[in-house]
């Protein structure tokens, strides 16, 4: 008997090939529809809503020339920007609307989020609880604080009604009782939003006030050197995050299977860049960056300070790349030193602060400027300070915040002591620049890269190499980009960037409503902050590249070091100390 089988012969379809064009915008569409308005209860759009209004707004008026006008220090006040300015009424008047849903929808955001991101036994944490009573004292109180310090005594004791409404609508059961316990969670029209735009009803009295009083107010003043501040701030941090994020998204830099060959490659060219930077392209940016791009003229005792710098970044990373460093408090150590870089311009705010105290007072206008000759001190003893306690306190040991830290202290200790103490000090002390740091980095790479030509069974890691080259050409090139963002082109890209930022950064949808409302209030709050921030900073020293150059002086060493240490989670790296710690026990 035969038998005969059929055989079924089945083809799978092989798999469907997505070009890169269509791949980004399925990328793009699942981002963009993370926003998801439909998802949030009704109560917290109206906050929402007037967030996107004024970005775009403000957005508008940014791109159109000529729209915002600079403001000029008023008449009278000898130049004097602390005294006084000369703001159109309609700049102001818009950007205290915009400061007034700023004000809501941060009492929404310190309201709802400790309650969103309570305990598991419903309690929020007493730091939450004090965070959220400095926020609502804050923003309800500037107003009445602005309106005493120009005497206008019947508008600031209407703000200052309208500040303990705010207060004790705030302070509520319904607004303050965790989720779990409220019995009127479920309408966040009362437990939310009315407190919330309580905290708004003291701007409405200052911007009812702009139309009775004079231009040149302490509102205006205490704003612009908020902006000032809080953008100085950023410019210098954001040297260290860009250099920082341009490394990240190099994946090259983090490779160990890169063939030596192509590691001197690498080498040369960094060593090629930085050749053209120093010779026909010195002034390719400005020329306050062409100013430190002269490192051949310091005095020899500078190389020595550059050579310790560069010997204990070159030790550190070598370490790391063997037994890799606790990630544990970078950012914290980066945004420490970059606020110590900025302390005149929080002096100077301090200053507006008790002028406007002594205003409200006395009536006199008082301004002082005895503190600038102080200031460098302070910025070395804090820096000082900074490495001290980094170095000493236990639980920074092994971290790369304490790596960080030194390595900065090292660079800008001698720098601040001569700008601070150089009358008592010898001839012979000198502080030395990030380019001539990064051309010792450098060199150590260019001589690794040899050794692991010459002797590849005891070759140094080739990530490390190729960061040590790199790494400083993309820290000491992160600040010339800066100044355009308030300047021709550069000013579209801010502009369309931080519009874009809310559709492409949003987090993935919560299951919980509330949750998913919280994410995208603080998303558009922040989103309409940095356009008033910037608005606010236009006529502020940002109008050359001097805040950018110094960025790169203050932060570019530090950049260099946090992207040339190789990091691993606390647990991580805690764990390959111990297993190396065996080794050598058992060797």
């Amino acid at each position: 008997m035969v038998r005969s089988y059929a055989y079924r012969v089945t083809t799978t379809a092989p798999p469907e090939r997505i070009s890169l064009p269509r791949r980004v915008l399925r990328g793009l569409g699942r981002r963009v529809v993370r926003l998801r308005p439909s998802l949030i209860p009704r109560a917290y759009l109206p906050l929402v809503l007037a967030c996107w209004a004024f970005t775009l707004v403000l957005a508008v008026l940014i791109l159109l020339p000529g729209a915002m006008e600079q403001p000029d220090v008023s008449a009278g006040t000898g130049g004097d920007p602390m005294t006084g300015f000369f703001a159109p009424q309609s700049r102001r008047v818009l950007l205290l609307i915009a400061a007034a849903i700023l004000a809501a929808g941060g009492a929404a955001i310190a309201l709802l989020g400790p309650r969103v991101n309570h305990l598991a036994d419903g309690r929020t944490g007493r730091g939450a609880r004090l965070m959220r009573e400095i926020a609502i004292a804050a923003l309800a109180g500037f107003p009445a604080f602005a309106l005493a310090a120009d005497r206008s005594w019947a508008a600031a004791l209407w703000a200052l009604g309208f500040l303990l409404v705010a207060e004790v609508v705030t302070h509520t059961p319904l607004a303050t009782a965790p989720m779990a316990s409220n019995p009127m969670a479920s309408k966040p029209a009362r437990t939310v939003l009315i407190p919330a735009l309580t905290v708004a009803l003291p701007w409405v009295v200052l911007i009812a006030a702009q139309f009775a009083s004079g231009s040149g107010t302490w509102t205006w003043i205490s704003l612009f050197w908020f902006g000032a501040s809080f953008a100085a701030f950023s410019a210098f941090y954001g040297i260290a995050r860009v250099a920082e994020s341009r490394g990240r998204a190099m994946v090259f830099l983090f490779r160990n299977d890169v063939h030596p060959v192509l590691v001197v490659a690498i080498v040369l060219a960094a060593a090629g860049v930085l050749a053209v930077r120093l010779t026909v392209a010195r002034d390719l940016f400005n020329p306050t960056d062409a100013s430190i791009w002269t490192p051949f003229v310091k005095q020899p005792m500078s190389w020595a300070v550059a050579t310790a710098v560069a010997v204990l970044v070159c030790g550190i990373a070598l370490r790391a790349s063997h037994r890799p460093l606790a990630r544990r408090g970078e950012r914290r150590v980066v945004a420490a030193i970059a606020a110590v870089g900025t302390v005149d311009l929080i002096i100077a705010l301090g200053v507006v602060l008790a002028g406007m105290v002594i205003s409200a007072v006395s009536g006199a206008q008082w301004s002082s400027s005895d503190w600038v000759d102080a200031y460098p001190a302070l910025q070395f003893y804090l820096v000082l300070a900074l490495g001290l306690v980094f170095l000493v306190v236990p639980v920074f040991r092994g971290t790369a915040a304490r790596a960080i830290a030194l390595v900065s202290t090292l660079y800008l200790l001698p720098a601040l002591g001569l700008i601070a103490f150089g009358d008592r000090l010898p001839l012979w002390v000198s502080a030395a620049t990030s380019v001539q740091i990064a051309l010792e980095l450098v060199a150590a790479a260019f001589l690794l890269a040899l050794w692991n030509l010459v002797r590849p069974r005891h070759r140094v890691a080739p990530s490390v190499i190729v960061r040590l080259s790199v790494v400083p050409v993309l820290a000491l090139h992160a600040g010339p980009l800066l100044p355009a963002a308030w300047t021709g082109f550069g000013r579209v890209v801010i502009v369309l960037a931080v519009l874009a930022a809310l559709l492409l950064f949003m987090p993935k949808v919560a299951a919980d409503p509330r949750r998913h409302a919280l994410d995208v209030v603080r998303a558009s709050w922040l989103q309409l902050l940095v356009l008033v921030v910037y608005a606010l900073a236009q006529p502020s020293l940002f109008e050359d590249a001097t805040q950018s150059t110094l960025g790169v002086l203050w932060l570019s060493v530090t950049a260099m070091a946090a992207l040339s240490f190789d990091t691993a989670s606390a647990d991580t790296a805690s764990a390959d100390t111990v297993s190396a710690d065996t080794a050598s026990v058992r060797d």
